[in-house]
């Protein structure tokens, strides 16, 4: 299953990539991300431009109290932040959090194309102790509030760069 959804991510990248010679300027979060466009896809350094990932100072001025509130979650518990598609390897995850008897939150949309992906996440996170939470956007509070209140932050990726979730994790 891991290659078929290797697979299926690749094809993807392909797709998004093949008309790469319309945009004007790229801006990856990381060199890497830079490497990768002008090694792989052959985009000129000219068009890329690294514009590292920041945080929000807002996610410093919370407390978990917020969320705890708002979503009775049975501590402790580990959390989860980021769309549901098959590269960010939630089914690996459930699988370990129901083995290991872990509570969790997995918080994120679905993104479109990959119903039927997030459909089998929330059919397998119902066998374990998982809470699914979809209407958390960026800017509010309770967001913030959940990475305080989560004891661990896990990010199960196929291929991942140094995204915002871990950033805001770690603030």
């Amino acid at each position: 299953e891991l290659s078929q959804l290797y697979d299926e991510w690749a094809n993807n990248k392909q797709s998004c990539f093949k008309n790469y010679y319309f945009v004007d300027h790229f801006l990856p979060a990381t060199q890497y991300e830079a490497k990768v466009l002008r090694e792989i896809w052959h985009v000129p350094e000219s068009k890329i431009t690294c514009l590292p990932n920041g945080n929000d100072l807002s996610f410093t001025n919370v407390s978990s109290e917020l969320f705890l509130r708002k979503y009775p979650i049975k501590q402790p518990f580990l959390i989860h932040v980021g769309r549901f598609d098959p590269v960010k390897n939630h089914l690996v995850l459930i699988e370990a959090i129901r083995k290991a008897r872990a509570n969790a939150v997995f918080i994120g949309n679905v993104v479109p194309g990959f119903e039927d992906y997030y459909s089998n996440c929330t059919k397998e996170a119902n066998k374990a102790n998982i809470s699914i939470i979809n209407d958390l956007n960026h800017d509010n509070p309770v967001l913030a509030s959940a990475y305080l209140a989560a004891s661990v932050f896990v990010l199960p990726s196929l291929f991942e760069t140094f995204g915002l979730a871990a950033l805001e994790a770690a603030t």
